[in-house]
């Protein structure tokens, strides 16, 4: 089972960024993967209660330990294929980690491909709409979703219906706001490249050519002193209820 494979091999090194397995049991009917408890819920409700957008600090933040989640699951030949705001949870500590790793595959290392068409469609890749075969660049595409949705507060290709979703996905011009630093304009230019070859993450080096990118280079100091004011925020406003 990828999934519970997944969870162990994060576990046993205690990942900072992914969701651990605490433990595991089955029965004749059902497999339980007991997970660890994410005290700050997921991306997608903390946005909507944050005015529809996230401080580009805060944003970045989170989306560089996304990037630390991913390297760890693509140098273990796992490909995860449904990067999305509600399945990115914050630690008590206001960490970002991957969670759900129910469509995961594995054995899936550089140059290696899959057909199964799969994912959430607004964050899904254009080679997976076209019935392609893709490699673990896939992952990538979706995290230039993700970064985008948090900046912007709604996902590059958003669309009436799943028809219009995706034409947008496949043909349409994605629109930066200019309320966008040059900075992530660069990094999610890279990250939305149609073309899977030429798109960031996608060659031997993977996630670190990502980690590379000047916006995490120029952002993370400040990052981290408005993630522990934000967090205080978010704490006083009562986001972080343990129910």
């Amino acid at each position: 089972m990828s999934e519970r494979n997944a969870l162990q091999l994060a576990s046993q090194t205690h990942h900072p960024f992914l969701v651990n397995l605490v433990a595991s049991f089955q029965n004749d009917h059902h497999v339980f993967l007991v997970m660890e408890y994410s005290a700050g819920g997921d991306l997608k409700s903390l946005l909507m209660r944050a005015k529809c957008v996230f401080p580009a600090e805060l944003a970045t933040f989170y989306a560089a330990c996304v990037v630390l989640g991913l390297k760890f699951l693509h140098k273990h030949e796992i490909i995860y294929r449904d990067i999305k705001l509600a399945n990115i949870v914050l630690d008590q500590d206001g960490y970002a980690r991957i969670t759900d790793f129910g469509i995961c595959k594995e054995g899936i290392g550089y140059g290696a491909r899959t057909r199964t068409v799969c994912g959430t469609l607004e964050y899904v890749a254009p080679e997976i709409l076209r019935g392609r075969s893709y490699t673990r660049s896939v992952d990538w595409w979706s995290f230039g979703v993700l970064f985008y949705t948090m900046l912007v507060g709604k996902t590059p290709f958003a669309g009436d219906d799943e028809h219009q979703i995706q034409h947008n996905i496949l043909t349409s011009v994605i629109r930066f706001p200019l309320s966008i630093s040059v900075l992530a304009l660069l990094i999610l230019k890279n990250l939305l490249n149609r073309n899977p070859a030429e798109r960031l993450g996608a060659g031997r080096n993977g996630a670190s050519d990502v980690k590379r990118q000047l916006i995490f280079r120029v952002r993370l100091c400040s990052c981290v002193l408005l993630m522990c004011s934000y967090l205080l925020m978010l704490k006083q406003s009562c986001l972080f209820r343990l129910c």
